[in-house]
């Protein structure tokens, strides 16, 4: 699931905008004068910051909606967490709620809950003077620790459709993995996603497989074609410009041995881990001796979530390790034994 995030400078682009439904109208965006009006107000008076965890529910859900479609941090960007009973926790069904036949939001999507942080990722698409604007955020913790935005032209809009158009489409209630829910006003549809899953054979177990391809397509187009520009880090200093230069791609093989009901025997596998522009994208499977898959995962680490020294991809290589041994099914352990056996990385560029 979700996120790209190197720092740049908007040029001041002519995009097509202001589009209705099956016409050709054209128009021009002025970005530079559009961002100076989107920058939040922060005089926000001294007593209101103070009362943030007095309001009630209903005002705190209504200030984390106008903060998640905000360009940059406010004077409460911080403040929200999982310790004030008031403070908002998002779901898929009050974000559907919420967006759903919103005038001027014209696209409204989510993914989550991930990790063992309930990370949310939320993207925010709105016409504003004549220009679209696409907004980003992580929710971890009922934290935000990540806001982004971008301006984007009607080509690039139409391809986001496109590429959504390719997702599997699914009915869920309130899930605990990793799916997706999309609120298209452009086209008035409300759909879900799955994002993690699941083998449904008999006897498997729910047993977890690699994502559908269109979903990493997706998730590749989101990440390498949008530019970004990053405006909330929740530790900016964390971001090592000479790490971020360095090594940004490896792959480690891994072996080791599992029991799964009546069935044991060793397994092979590989782990992947990527860099990216602020987080490590990373892979694993494993597959018994048989050439049957027995699990596999991917998934994101944020950079906030990486200690600021030492070697990054020595941290997530052992928190995949970590989470290649606590895999379970029915809350039984299935792997008793793992290590890796060889690897091989790259030090200039993208895999």
């Amino acid at each position: 699931m979700m996120r790209a995030f190197l720092l740049i400078n908007v040029c001041l682009l002519a995009f097509c905008c202001q589009v209705k439904k099956n016409t050709n109208a054209e128009c021009v965006c002025d970005t530079v004068k559009l961002k100076s009006q989107l920058r939040p107000i922060v005089s926000t008076p001294a007593a209101e910051v103070a009362n943030f965890y007095k309001e009630n529910e209903a005002e705190n859900r209504r200030r984390w909606f106008a903060e998640i479609e905000r360009i940059d941090s406010t004077q409460f960007t911080r403040l929200w967490d999982d310790y004030h009973d008031n403070n908002f926790h998002t779901s898929h069904a009050d974000f559907k709620s919420f967006y759903e036949n919103s005038d001027n939001t014209e696209l409204a999507f989510q993914f989550g809950p991930e990790g063992p942080l309930w990370t949310y990722y939320t993207f925010i698409l709105k016409k504003k003077k004549g220009c679209y604007v696409f907004t980003r955020t992580n929710f971890a913790h009922a934290r935000f620790r990540y806001k982004a935005y971008s301006f984007v032209g009607r080509q690039t809009v139409d391809d986001l459709f496109d590429y959504i158009n390719t997702l599997k489409r699914i009915e869920m209630d309130e899930p605990n993995y990793m799916a997706a829910s999309f609120v298209d006003n452009r086209n008035d549809e409300v759909f879900d996603v799955e994002i993690e899953r699941f083998s449904m054979e008999q006897n498997d177990g729910g047993r977890r497989l690699p994502p559908d391809s269109a979903i990493i397509v997706f998730l590749k187009f989101l990440d390498n074609e949008i530019r970004w520009t990053e405006t909330y880090p929740l530790e900016p200093e964390a971001l090592n410009p000479e790490e971020l230069r360095s090594k940004t791609y490896a792959r480690f093989s891994v072996s080791g041995s599992y029991k799964m009901e009546n069935e044991e025997g060793s397994f092979t596998g590989g782990m992947t881990i990527e860099k990216k522009e602020g987080y490590i994208y990373y892979s694993w499977d494993i597959t018994s001796s048989s050439e049957k898959l027995l699990a596999a995962k991917s998934s994101i680490i944020d950079f906030k979530y990486i200690p600021k020294k030492g070697d990054h991809f020595e941290f997530v290589k052992n928190y995949v390790l970590r989470e290649i041994r606590e895999y379970r099914i029915k809350d039984k352990e299935v792997v008793f034994a793992v290590t890796v056996s060889s690897s091989e990385a790259n030090d200039t560029g993208k895999h």
